[in-house]
């Protein structure tokens, strides 16, 4: 008998080919949920309001008078700063706070609001 009918390695093999499919599979398919959400997100940001439209099927507005915003926050990791998105967070006033997740450039879209609420130029 040789070694690989005694310890059958044939399925072991298998095994691992199959867990490395799963594991690329579930990958794809959350690296293109997350492609395709982040290309049909708008982030508009007016003398008045900041607008926020996100989702394909179900789609999700939100709308902020820049008069009631109290604090912009921007969270980066290292990967994302390099790779150019990040996560904003806007708290309006009463402390309802609304969190958008992978904004393309998080730090012109902050200074773009403060700029239209004055919160430094």
């Amino acid at each position: 008998m040789t070694l690989q009918k005694k310890l059958n390695l044939g399925d072991f093999s298998n095994y691992i080919l199959y867990l490395g499919l799963i594991t690329a599979g579930i990958g794809l398919i959350s690296f293109l949920k997350e492609y395709i959400h982040h290309h049909t997100s708008e982030f508009v940001v007016t003398n008045q309001r900041v607008f926020v439209q996100e989702g394909v099927f179900r789609r999700k507005t939100t709308s902020m008078m820049l008069t009631q915003i109290e604090a912009v926050e921007v969270d980066q990791t290292l990967t994302a700063r390099l790779l150019g998105f990040g996560h904003i967070e806007i708290t309006g006033s009463g402390g309802a706070a609304t969190k958008f997740t992978y904004i393309h450039k998080p730090e012109k879209f902050r200074k773009a609001i403060q700029k239209n609420i004055n919160f430094d130029d």
